[in-house]
């Protein structure tokens, strides 16, 4: 069951340089393990803030979600990850969902060759740090769904 939306008093930032460049990759995945995180992140936070950055790290780049909700208890880190499982598996949790968000977004950031962190300290927030490789530029994979993507979401030109 889905709690009611209620009156927002959560602040979004989007933080990334401009010049962050593109990744090649299958943008699809991209966007469904990022639309997961954002939607867990404004679930559990109540009031403050949800940040999405981007920067850039090694061969790759990285996107951090953080949000100052409730947290996760360091001995529940583990297991939201896995597929059904919750960090709140009460039958009196506030909040609904079947436990398969996190899981499909550790499954697609695998799939895409890129790892997916997690910190958090309950009182304070979690932040999901997700870190995909930039890929070959120009280079194809057969039978993919990879294309050229800016880093901004957008499909980007091919260099010439």
């Amino acid at each position: 069951r889905e709690q009611a939306p209620r009156s927002s008093q959560v602040e979004f930032h989007w933080e990334a340089l401009p010049d962050l460049g593109c990744v090649w990759t299958d943008a699809g995945k991209l966007k469904v393990a990022l639309g997961n995180l954002l939607t867990n992140a404004f679930k559990f936070t109540e009031r403050g803030r949800v940040c999405l950055s981007a920067v850039e790290r090694g061969a790759g780049i990285e996107f951090v979600v953080e949000d100052t909700g409730p947290g996760i208890a360091d001995e529940l880190q583990d297991v939201v990850f896995e597929s059904f499982r919750q960090g709140d598996g009460s039958s009196s949790r506030r909040h609904g969902g079947a436990g398969l968000g996190l899981y499909i977004v550790r499954r697609l950031v695998e799939l895409l060759g890129g790892t997916v962190e997690l910190e958090s300290r309950v009182g304070v927030g979690t932040s999901f740090r997700l870190w995909i490789p930039r890929g070959a530029a120009g280079g194809s994979w057969p039978g993919s769904d990879r294309s050229q993507t800016d880093v901004l979401g957008a499909p980007a030109l091919a260099p010439t």
